[in-house]
């Protein structure tokens, strides 16, 4: 009954420091003089429908019905650039899918409605049992629930089909809970609420305007990953994001909650490949040092860093690439072979690092390290790659299929370092292209073995880390690090990454200048990243689309 009823809804260091360039300090801050135009028309990122990452689902319905639990498995994600939220403005549901998320919504209603009691605090009223009646508190209830559930405000046609679900099952079994409870379901199963719309409206310049509830639900999904809140949708209402002050001023009081802090952990995690450390797995034999417990650990650090560096206030956020400080509990510590906090070994406690130290940086962290090596040995090739797609924005291609693997060792079975051995690629001219850079990068990060511990020698071999990545000379990682964290490329490349998760679009050439815009501002704050959040949805970029998908 609850399916058909539903169906009723269904539409569709010894570096120079950094020197900012006169461009840099003088540049304007408003993205609107420096559009990107084809043929006279703007180029805006498309926009059309995104379906609900698996976590922006679960947010929502938690923020919608209250403590549920989500025991129906769904469609997977498709990250596309590392990024679910991108990924998501691609994939389509399938059959399965689509019956799946029908089970979803019935279970996620019914644990809802299950204690009479609670239903009754849920309801926010108490409903007459009259079966025969949308009352006052019925008529509420499904108002309420479908604007938080479909992110606007339902039609009256859409109202009507709500009201006729509940009026049917809730005759049918005499309940007038059950039929609140199928209405529920109804809105839960809907494709309004499955998929995110960013249709907007035509304008005369060729973009299209996202209306007022696109735009909340665009804010609330960046800073929350869940639906908006009846605030943010009342703001909308009102007409309260119609320029770009008002919509600073609901991004501001995001910012604010803790549910932002995990939100854009979230995001971070996925950009940066901190996503997987609690599946890490190491070779006990090669690593001896390696626990269960350690992935979890290395996990906790970078979310604190990112923390940290996002949410304290005028912090510059390319210190990610020159830490001075980092958080450890008593495991890394050890790992790091920095003196163990004390208290709680499993608490963590930010810890100075010493001048000497060669950490540091994004790239010796030990969740870093572990997770771009192989079980039992460093991956330099990986690390590289790493640098290149997530730094500096680079797209390396696929090796050619017929590339034999590097051999480990020279005849006879000595030892070889990955230096040695990945010479065969930079004399290959077939190869070098991508693995000249590539390598360079990798190997300035050999110091440091498969699960981030450092070493001197290599099986009792030396390492040589000096490498070059576009006429920039480096030894070891902390150089790497500094010469990428005074980058404008990485600059850019970390605009870059909001910007496709924000819009769920790709960015193009077309669209080049709105990034750059972008990046002039975010040097401009001293790099603070809560101004670049601003600045983004402040931006043309964040409230118009161009052509549909």
């Amino acid at each position: 009954m609850f399916l058909v009823c539903a169906q009723l809804t269904l539409g569709c260091s010894g570096l120079n420091p950094r020197v900012l360039n006169k461009r840099d300090r003088d540049s304007s801050s408003d993205d609107s003089k420096a559009q990107s135009k084809v043929n006279g028309k703007k180029v805006n990122p498309k926009g059309g429908l995104r379906r609900l990452t698996r976590n922006q689902y679960l947010n929502s319905v938690r923020d919608i019905l209250g403590d549920v639990s989500l025991r129906t498995t769904l469609d997977a994600d498709v990250p596309m650039l590392f990024l679910t939220n991108l990924g998501a403005s691609t994939v389509t549901s399938t059959p399965r899918g689509v019956e799946l998320y029908g089970d979803a919504a019935r279970d996620l209603a019914a644990q809802s409605f299950a204690d009479r009691v609670k239903a009754e605090i849920f309801i926010g009223c108490k409903p007459q049992q009259s079966t025969g009646l949308i009352n006052d508190c019925v008529d509420s209830f499904i108002k309420r629930i479908g604007m938080l559930a479909w992110r606007r405000p339902l039609s009256i046609e859409e109202l009507a089909a709500i009201r006729k679900v509940h009026l049917i099952v809730a005759t049918d079994l005499n309940d007038v809970l059950k039929g609140l409870e199928a209405a529920t379901a109804a809105l839960l199963t809907s494709p309004f609420f499955i998929y995110r719309s960013e249709i907007g409206s035509p304008q005369a310049d060729g973009t299209r305007r996202l209306d007022a509830y696109e735009i909340a639900a665009r804010l609330s999904f960046l800073l929350w990953n869940s639906t908006p809140d009846l605030q943010l949708l009342e703001a909308a209402e009102q007409g309260k994001l119609s320029d770009s002050t008002g919509i600073q001023e609901q991004a501001q009081r995001l910012l604010s909650s803790p549910r932002a802090r995990t939100a854009l952990k979230g995001f971070f995690r996925e950009w940066l490949g901190f996503d997987s450390l609690a599946n890490l797995g190491k070779d006990s034999t090669a690593y001896s040092q390696f626990t269960p417990t350690l992935g979890s650990a290395m996990q906790e650090e970078f979310d604190r860093v990112i923390e940290s560096l996002v949410f304290t206030p005028e912090k510059d956020f390319t210190l990610l690439l020159n830490l001075q400080s980092t958080f450890l509990n008593a495991e890394l510590a050890k790992l790091y072979d920095l003196p163990v906090p004390d208290g709680d070994p499993k608490a963590f406690t930010e810890i100075e690092l010493p001048a000497n130290s060669p950490r540091g940086s994004l790239l010796t962290m030990g969740g870093f390290l572990a997770t771009q090596a192989k079980p039992d040995t460093t991956a330099p090739i990986s690390r590289g790659q790493y640098i290149l797609n997530r730094l500096l924005c680079e797209q390396v291609p696929p090796p050619p299929a017929n590339v034999p693997a590097i051999p480990p060792d020279i005849a006879g079975g000595a030892h070889r370092t990955q230096r040695q051995r990945l010479e065969l690629h930079t004399a290959s001219r077939g190869c070098a292209a991508c693995h000249i850079k590539m390598d360079a990068a990798g190997l300035a990060l050999e110091h440091f073995d498969g699960i981030g511990a450092y070493r001197d020698t290599d099986a009792g071999l030396k390492l040589d880390v000096s490498g070059a990545i576009d006429g920039q000379s480096f030894d070891g990682a902390k150089q790497l690090s500094i010469s990428l964290q005074y980058s404008t490329r990485v600059h850019a490349c970390t605009v870059r990454h909001l910007y496709r998760h924000a819009l769920g679009a790709l960015d193009s050439k077309a669209n080049e200048t709105r990034i750059e815009a972008l990046r002039q501002e975010f040097t401009n704050s001293g790099f603070q990243y809560q101004k670049l959040i601003l600045a983004l949805v402040a931006s043309e970029s964040f409230t118009t689309i161009g052509d549909l998908r």
